[in-house]
């Protein structure tokens, strides 16, 4: 059997992978669906958070989007 805390680790990749991706293709639907389901909107384990990303890269919509959602930064 998988071991609980394993499947979590596991889980906690996928929906941050899921996250990233989102936010890299600008699916705002998809974004809002696992800030729904309590993923940190501010999360970073990469060293900056998707709101960052979008300003860095000019993505207007995006940042709004996380601001409007409560991004802080």
């Amino acid at each position: 059997s998988v071991h609980m805390n394993c499947f979590r680790a596991h889980t906690a990749d996928t929906a941050q992978e899921a996250f990233c991706v989102a936010g890299f293709n600008q699916r705002l639907n998809t974004i809002d669906a696992l800030l729904d389901r309590g993923f940190p909107i501010d999360y970073s384990e990469w060293g900056s958070s998707l709101l960052k990303w979008a300003e860095g890269n000019r993505l207007v919509a995006l940042a709004e989007h996380l601001l409007k959602r409560g991004a802080n930064g």
